[in-house]
C-alpha cells in the first residue's frame, strides 16, 4: 500500500524538471547565437547572389557563342559551296558544249564567256583559276580545253542561302554594330551574324534574370535588416524589463521590509511592557498606519492585476466625474493632513463621462499620491476639472523640483522610478502612473506631463465625451 509515495516524488521531479525546462529571460548567449545566425543567413545570401550572377553571365556567354558558331558554319559552307562550284567547272568530264542555264551547269552560274584578251596555249597555260568581285556578282576565272572562260554568279543576296537564324550584310565602313563572321574570298567585304531579335534575346533573359536576383536579394536584405532592428528592440525592451524587474524588487523589498520591521518594533515594544500606556497607545497607532501601508501595497499590485492589461474588462456606464473627484479627494485629506499638504482644488460640478467609477477614483488617487511624494518640503497640491470642448479635463499640480527630460518618456512605464532605487528614500513600486495611463487609454483618453519645471509638475487627463448636466431646481 505504499505505492503512491514513489507517485508523488515522480510527480515533483516531473513538475521540478518542467520547470527547469521554462525559457529564461534574454541572454548575451541569445544575442551572440542569433548574431552568428544573422551572420552566416547574410554570407550565405551574398554567394547566392555571386554565384547566380557568374552562372547568368556564363549563360549569356555560351548563347552567344552558340550563335556565332552557328554563323561561322554559314560562312564555312559558303566556302565549301565556291571550291565545289570550282571543281565542277574545271573538271575535264563536263561537255564542252553544255551551255550555262542547263542541268549541266551549276545553278548558282548566271552566264559563262571567254575572257577578253586570253588566246593562245600560254594564255591558256596562264588562265589559273581565280575568284573576284564585279559589283553584287561574284566571277570565277578558269581554264577550260576551249581557252580561258570567266563564269558570273548570280548576285549574292539571291545567291547565298542563309538560315533564318543568320543574315548576311555588307559592311561599308566602320565594324558591325553586333559581332559576326567574315566570309570567305571573293566576299570579304560580307559578314554573317545573328538575326537582331535572336542575338537580343539572351540579353534579354540575362538582365531579366539579374534583376530578379537583385530584388530577390534586395527583399532579403531587407527582411534581415528588420530581423536586426526586430532583434535590437527585443534586446533592449528585455533589458529595460530586467531593470524594471530589479527596481520592482527593490522598491517592493523596501515597500515591506520597512513597515514590517517597523511594526515588529512596535508591537515588541508593547508587548514587552517598556512603555507607559500613552506611548504604548502611540506605539499601536503606528503599527495601524504601517498596517495600512501594506495595505495599500496589495492594493495597489491587485489594481495592476486587474486594470494593468490592455483587455482589462471595464463597466462603462455613465459616470458622474465631479462626483468622483471629490469622494477622492475627501478620502485622500487624511494622508494630505498627515503629510502637511496644502490641498486647493477648483472642480466644475456635473460632469458626467462614460467610464468606470471605481478606475476613475484608482486614477485620481494615484495622481494626488504621486503629487505628495514627489512634491516640496511642505506638499502644495492644486486639483482642477474643467471641460473643454466635450472633453473633460483633469489636472493635478504639485511643487516639487520637476521631472527630467531624460525620465519623462519613461514615467508612465511600468516598474519605473528615474534614479538609483536602492538609495531612494521616496516610497513607491513605480506602479501609479502605469495604472493611470491603462486605465486612461482603456477609457479613451490621454494622459501626459503638461508642465513640469523647477517650480514642479502638473499631470494632466483627457476624457472625451464628457457632458454637463444641470440640476433641476
Amino acid at each position: 500500500m505504499t505505492a503512491p509515495a514513489p507517485v508523488l516524488g515522480v510527480g515533483r521531479r516531473l513538475v521540478y524538471t518542467r520547470a527547469m525546462r521554462r525559457p529564461g529571460p534574454l541572454t548575451a548567449r541569445h544575442v551572440v547565437v542569433t548574431a552568428l545566425v544573422v551572420l552566416l543567413v547574410s554570407a550565405q545570401l551574398v554567394w547566392w547572389i555571386v554565384f547566380t550572377v557568374h552562372e547568368s553571365e556564363n549563360r549569356l556567354l555560351l548563347e552567344q557563342r552558340l550563335l556565332l558558331i552557328e554563323c561561322r558554319h554559314q560562312a564555312d559552307q559558303v566556302q565549301q559551296e565556291l571550291q565545289q562550284l570550282e571543281a565542277r567547272l574545271t573538271a575535264s568530264s563536263l561537255p564542252p558544249d553544255a551551255a550555262p542555264g542547263t542541268a549541266l551547269w551549276p545553278r548558282s552560274v548566271e552566264t559563262i564567256r571567254r575572257a577578253a584578251g586570253e588566246v593562245g596555249a600560254e594564255a591558256d597555260q596562264a588562265c589559273t583559276p581565280s575568284w573576284r568581285r564585279e559589283g553584287d556578282r561574284a566571277v570565277l576565272r578558269f581554264h577550260r580545253d576551249g581557252g580561258c572562260l570567266e563564269a558570273t554568279l548570280w548576285p549574292w543576296p539571291e545567291w547565298l542561302e542563309t538560315g533564318s537564324s543568320v543574315e548576311v550584310i555588307e559592311v561599308v565602313e566602320g565594324p558591325p554594330d553586333r559581332p559576326g563572321v567574315q566570309l570567305p574570298h571573293p566576299f570579304e567585304d560580307l559578314w554573317a551574324r545573328p538575326g537582331f531579335e535572336l542575338w537580343r534575346r539572351p540579353l534579354r533573359a540575362h538582365r531579366s534574370r539579374i534583376r530578379m536576383f537583385i530584388s530577390e536579394g534586395v527583399f532579403f536584405i531587407l527582411l534581415v535588416a528588420s530581423l536586426v532592428v526586430l532583434l535590437g528592440r527585443t534586446v533592449r525592451r528585455e533589458l529595460d524589463l530586467q531593470r524594471q524587474h530589479r527596481n520592482f524588487l527593490s522598491a517592493i523589498t523596501h515597500e515591506l521590509k520597512s513597515p514590517l520591521a517597523a511594526m515588529r518594533l512596535s508591537l515588541e515594544t508593547v508587548l514587552g511592557g517598556r512603555a507607559d500606556p500613552t506611548a504604548s497607545l502611540r506605539f499601536l497607532e503606528n503599527a495601524l498606519q504601517d498596517t495600512e501601508r501594506l495595505q495599500s501595497l496589495v492594493q495597489k499590485v491587485l489594481e495592476v492585476t486587474r486594470f494593468g492589461r490592455a483587455d482589462a474588462a471595464l463597466r462603462l456606464r455613465r459616470t458622474e466625474l465631479s462626483e468622483v473627484v471629490r469622494d477622492t479627494i475627501r478620502t485622500f485629506g487624511r494622508l494630505a493632513t498627515a503629510a502637511g499638504a496644502r490641498l486647493e482644488t477648483s472642480t466644475e460640478p456635473e460632469i458626467w463621462v462614460r467610464g468606470d467609477e471605481e478606475s476613475l477614483a484608482i486614477v485620481v488617487s494615484n495622481l494626488l499620491e504621486n503629487a505628495i511624494k514627489y512634491g516640496g518640503p511642505v506638499p502644495w497640491i492644486g486639483v482642477d476639472l474643467r471641460i473643454s470642448r466635450s472633453d473633460a479635463v483633469l489636472e493635478v499640480r504639485d511643487n516639487g523640483g520637476g521631472i527630467s527630460e531624460e525620465d519623462q518618456p519613461f514615467i508612465f512605464d511600468r516598474f519605473y522610478r528615474g534614479g538609483n532605487e536602492m538609495t531612494r528614500t521616496t516610497q513607491g513600486t513605480g506602479l501609479g502612473l502605469f495604472l493611470v495611463r491603462q486605465i486612461v487609454h482603456a477609457h479613451g483618453g490621454t494622459v501626459e506631463v503638461a508642465a513640469s519645471g523647477a517650480d514642479g509638475t502638473t499631470f494632466r487627463v483627457v476624457l472625451p465625451g464628457a457632458e454637463v448636466v444641470e440640476e433641476e431646481p
